[in-house]
C-alpha cells in the first residue's frame, strides 16, 4: 500500500475531505515526526515497483493519527505529545520540547485571562465586587456542565485556578471544597475516593499553571526537571484514562448502581473524546509528573491500575 493509497484509505475510514483530508505530504510528516513508522518495501524485482506494506500496528496507528487529525490534532507537537501518551515514542527529547511548547500554550490563557486577585485574602474575604469580577474573568460555564451533579461554585473554579498560578494553597479549604463535592454524588461514589486521595489533590495543583521565574513549584519546572522514568510512570496513569471512556464510574459497575448514576456516566463518555485529547490530556499528564517530581510519596494515592483494568474487563464480558 502506497502512502496514496493509504492516505486515500483512512480519508474514507475515518470520513475526511477537503481542507481536513490525509494527503502524502501529512503521512510523510508522521513518518518525520516518528509517530507512523514509514512503509517497507517487499517483493522488490529487478525492473519492477516494490509492493509497499505497513504492519497491522502500524495501520491501526495510521487510523488514530486520522482520528485525531479530525478531532483538530495536526500540529507537530500536539501530535507528538498524543502519540506519547497512546503508544510512547522513541526520541525522548523531542516528546519533552512538545509537551513543554504545549503546556505553554494552553497555560497562557488561563493566566493572562485573569487581573483581579485573592491576595492574601480567602474568597469569602474579598467582598462581592471581587467575587463578580473574579466569577466573570474565569469565564461562562461549558453548558454541558450546567445544573449537573458536576457544576461547582464560583468559589471552587477560582480558588483552584487561584492556586495554580501562585502557587499557593489553601489546602484545608480545598479539601473540604471537593470532599463537598463528592459527597453530593451519593455514598457509592464517595468511598472510591477515601479522604488521603482528596487531600493529595490540592498539592498537585497548586502551581501548576505559574511562571517558573516567579514559584519554585511551577508545571513547567516539572516537565523540563522530570526524568524519562518519571515520565513514564505518569504516561502510563495518563493512558489509564484515555483507554477508559467511563473512567471512574466504570468501577462502580460491580455495584450494580449504573441507573442511579446514569446522567453521570452518559455525560462522562460525552465528554470523553474531548478530555483525552489536547489540554485537557496535558495538564493531567503534568499534574501526574507532578507527583512523581514533586511528591514522590503521593503516588501510591493514584488509582491502582490493575484493578481498575480488571473490573472493567469483568463488566464488558
Amino acid at each position: 500500500m502506497t502512502n496514496k493509497e493509504l492516505a486515500d484509505q483512512l480519508n474514507v475510514t475515518v470520513g475526511l475531505t477537503g481542507k481536513d483530508a490525509v494527503t502524502v505530504n501529512v503521512i510523510r510528516q508522521w513518518v518525520d515526526w516518528d509517530v507512523l513508522p514509514k512503509a517497507t518495501a517487499r517483493g522488490r524485482m529487478v525492473g519492477t515497483a516494490p509492493a509497499w506494506s505497513r504492519d497491522n500496528e502500524s495501520q491501526i496507528r495510521a487510523v488514530r493519527l486520522a482520528e485525531l487529525r479530525k478531532a483538530g490534532i495536526r500540529r507537530k507537537n500536539a501530535v507528538i505529545a498524543q502519540a506519547y501518551f497512546e503508544w510512547e515514542h522513541p526520541d525522548f527529547d523531542l516528546v519533552r520540547d512538545a509537551i513543554l511548547s504545549e503546556f505553554i500554550k494552553w497555560r497562557a490563557p488561563l493566566n493572562r485571562r485573569q487581573t483581579t486577585f485573592f491576595g492574601q485574602k480567602s474568597f469569602a474575604e474579598v467582598g462581592a465586587w471581587k467575587q463578580r469580577a473574579i466569577k466573570n474573568q474565569l469565564g461562562p460555564l461549558d453548558q454541558r456542565f450546567v445544573g449537573t451533579l458536576l457544576e461547582q461554585t464560583s468559589e471552587f473554579y477560582a480558588s483552584f485556578i487561584d492556586a495554580a498560578r501562585t502557587g499557593d494553597a489553601d489546602t484545608r479549604r480545598m479539601t473540604s471544597m471537593l470532599n463537598e463535592a463528592i459527597n453530593r454524588y451519593g455514598p457509592e461514589i464517595e468511598q472510591m475516593f477515601p479522604k488521603e486521595r482528596i487531600a493529595a489533590v490540592a498539592p498537585l495543583i497548586a502551581g501548576l499553571t505559574g511562571d517558573p521565574d516567579e514559584i519554585v513549584n511551577s508545571g513547567e519546572a516539572t516537565i523540563r526537571n522530570a526524568t524519562p522514568d518519571q515520565f513514564e510512570k505518569a504516561r502510563k496513569f495518563v493512558r489509564l484514562i484515555i483507554n477508559m471512556s467511563e473512567f471512574p464510574f466504570a468501577q462502580i459497575a460491580t455495584m450494580h448502581l449504573r441507573e442511579k448514576y446514569r446522567d453521570i456516566i452518559e455525560l462522562y463518555s460525552r465528554l470523553h473524546p474531548q478530555i483525552s485529547i489536547g489540554p485537557w490530556m496535558i495538564f493531567i499528564f503534568v499534574i501526574a509528573l507532578h507527583v512523581h517530581i514533586k511528591f514522590p510519596e503521593l503516588g501510591r494515592h493514584f488509582p491502582d491500575i490493575t484493578k481498575i483494568f480488571d473490573s472493567i474487563y469483568c463488566y464488558n464480558s
